[in-house]
């Protein structure tokens, strides 16, 4: 089961879920034009069994400059709920 989805200060609301192989972050917008209102984020990866991390999706490059600090914040707190179990 994924950590309750955290929404920031703008609307958006981010999440974990899973597409059978991979736990993927998500950002879903319902305000955004049609087409952007999710965007994949990137991976939560474990390398070796250890914590989840971030990886970014590598088509959206510098993730902290498109999505802001806030966003990031969200990020963490996510991985850090779900290392937590």
């Amino acid at each position: 089961m994924n950590p309750e989805p955290i929404t920031t200060s703008t609307g958006s609301t981010l999440a974990i879920e899973s597409d059978g192989l991979d736990r993927i972050i998500t950002i879903r917008h319902p305000d955004a034009p049609e087409g952007l209102r999710v965007i994949y984020m990137g991976r939560a990866i474990s390398f070796n069994g250890g914590p989840l991390g971030f990886q970014p999706t590598p088509t959206l490059g510098f993730t902290g400059a498109i999505f802001g600090a806030e966003a990031l914040r969200a990020v963490a707190a996510l991985l850090d709920a779900e290392n937590a179990r």
